[in-house]
């Protein structure tokens, strides 16, 4: 399962817990982009825009970091 995530508040992070009714979440990975919101404004360079990817721990909140772009990828055991 995926999941598209935005966190809009520029300075702060936000924590959410991954649940799905019916189906336990076995493991996942979640990549993000979080480059300082004055930065993106004044400048572009794509270099500095790199993902960062970590192994999400599905008994664990995930902290989104402030004014980031997340993808979050769930591995869901079989039903």
């Amino acid at each position: 399962m995926f999941l598209h995530a935005v966190n809009t508040l520029r300075t702060q992070p936000i924590q959410a817990a991954f649940r799905i009714r019916g189906r336990r979440i076995a493991g996942g990975r979640v990549f993000w982009f979080d480059p300082d919101p004055e930065f993106e404004v004044f400048e572009h360079r794509p270099e500095c825009a790199f993902p960062k990817e970590k192994a999400l721990d599905p008994r664990l909140p995930w902290t989104f970091p402030a004014a980031s772009v997340s993808a979050v990828e769930l591995t869901l055991e079989p039903a």
